[in-house]
């Protein structure tokens, strides 16, 4: 079982559910999440000044506990209240008074000095959790932004579970909002999180652990694609061309040469056996000269890709980059969704074709892998729209397909029958021309060699976004090309193993 992403519905529901059916008690969920904060100060954070501002709710009650666990430490620590005393009731209230009971300062909002902001070596922000919802009031509004001054000034900021002023649905961020240098999200992160423009915000994320029992009832559809939920295709070393997976790439059309290169030079760099790619009859000798590994045919109709599939039986077929978006491109997406056993993915034109339909046949051995702008022809929404509920968006998309769905973007998002996962690598180089089409190529070659599509398709994002951060560190930003993605796939499959 992995990391799951969670709305905060769904988090507050498991708290519910940990509490009445193991009867872990509230007090000792919040007695671990202030833990976990104390020990992110402790072990990230410079100097012994601590100023904790909490709010009414079990977020101000986290940092109470975080507050005692540091001034049991030996750190320096006062507590501001940003809402009325009365407000602090049940368990946070109970925190508060034990932070008291051991000699801890507490002040009001108007009993700030300002000036201790910047004197402080650490700030804990507790004032809003992932409930928050409506305007800001202008006292802390007022208080946010001189934190945030502060923070300009090397004071270190740690947020409690999200930093306040962030939505934590869907990442967007109000008029104040604390920039954290650490956030210590509870149990499992929230999706507003990994959504911009609040994921700027963060600053590093942990997760601490509060002891919620794993064996749920139902688990949450969404979880962190990491290391561990892939792998690469087994050899056994006997191996042939014809074992290995035969790929047949339809790609290319005039002023797109450059796509059927990438994605038959990254297919063929996963370990696929060959790779058949036809190219549009108007661009064949361009492409056949650039084109050294796969077999390259030429088509001019419809008929010879029906012609090809039956003469080459392909393992895998990838369909739609840089094919140009024509009649014929309608005609050519029919056949290959006629083949109804031979796993399928569809990019780039591809979509455009899908969307011009009249109807869609559901199949699970079909995947799309369109940006919010592809994903944009399908669903009844706008690009920006559909970035912004990325997460929502995709399931819309998983289910009035039926495929398997690679929404591209930061963070990407996969959709599946079994679960969904979540891409949190990566960086803005992906964001080039080119770059999906390597995505396609990883994608299609582990697909003609996997026997489960789902890991075919996630081992393809997975390395995709996971070579790209080798190549970020390695050029000192995003200053690398699609080519340096496939001609650095090695070290990306070398970090897998690591």
């Amino acid at each position: 079982m992995g990391t799951f992403v969670l709305t905060p519905d769904e988090m507050r529901e498991i708290d519910r559910w940990t509490i009445r059916e193991f009867g872990i008690p509230e007090f000792t969920l919040m007695e671990m999440a202030g833990r976990g904060i104390a020990s992110i100060v402790e072990e990230k954070c410079e100097g012994e000044r601590v100023l904790v501002f909490a709010g009414s709710g079990n977020n101000g009650g986290d940092g109470f506990v975080a507050a005692r666990y540091l001034l049991n430490k030996g750190y320096d620590v006062a507590v501001v209240l940003v809402k009325d005393r009365e407000k602090i009731r049940g368990i946070a209230q109970k925190n508060l008074k034990l932070f008291e009971k051991i000699g801890g300062e507490v002040f009001s909002l108007d009993e700030l000095d300002y000036d201790a902001i910047w004197d402080a070596d650490i700030v804990i922000d507790a004032i809003f959790g992932t409930g928050l919802k409506g305007k800001i009031d202008e006292k802390i509004a007022g208080l946010i932004d001189v934190i945030n001054t502060a923070h300009v000034d090397e004071t270190s900021v740690v947020s409690v579970d999200i930093p306040s002023g962030v939505n934590g649905l869907t990442g967007e961020v109000g008029e104040h909002a604390v920039f954290a240098d650490y956030t210590g999200t509870m149990a499992y992160p929230k999706r507003g999180l990994f959504l911009y423009p609040g994921k700027l915000l963060v600053g590093k994320l942990r997760v601490i652990d509060i002891g919620i029992p794993t064996n749920m009832p139902k688990e949450p559809y969404f979880e962190l694609l990491e290391k561990n939920d892939v792998f690469l295709p087994v050899k056994l070393g006997n191996e042939h061309k014809g074992k290995n997976g035969k790929l047949l790439v339809i790609s290319g059309a005039k002023n797109y040469t450059g796509a059927p290169i990438f994605v038959s030079d990254a297919a063929m760099r996963t370990g696929a056996g060959l790779i058949i790619l036809a190219t549009r009859d108007e661009v064949y000798r361009e492409v056949s000269t650039k084109a050294k590994e796969p077999v390259v045919i030429p088509y001019k109709t419809p008929e010879d890709i029906e012609k090809l599939i039956k003469t080459y039986e392909p393992d895998g077929i990838v369909f739609g980059p840089g094919v140009g978006r024509r009649e014929d491109t309608i005609k050519i997406l029919k056949i290959v969704l006629s083949t109804s056993e031979i796993p399928l993915l569809i990019d780039a034109d591809g979509v455009w074709a899908l969307s011009k339909l009249d109807s869609i046949k559901k199949r699970k051995n079909v995947v799309i892998t369109p940006h919010p702008g592809e994903a944009s022809y399908l669903l009844d929404a706008k690009a920006e729209d559909i970035d912004k509920k990325r997460f929502d968006y995709a399931i819309k998309l998983h289910k009035l397909t039926g495929y398997n769905v690679v929404l591209k973007g930061n963070p990407t998002i996969i959709a599946t029958d079994e679960r969904g996962y979540v891409n949190i690598n990566g960086n803005e180089g992906l964001g080039k021309g080119g770059s999906g089409d390597v995505l396609s190529g990883l994608i299609g070659g582990f697909m003609v060699q996997s026997t489960k599509l789902e890991n075919a398709v996630c081992l393809g994002v997975h390395l995709h976004a996971l070579v790209g951060d080798i190549l970020y560190e390695k050029m000192h930003g995003p200053f690398y090309t699609p080519s340096d993605i496939i001609d650095n796939l090695h070290e990306g499959i070398k970090a897998l193993y690591d």
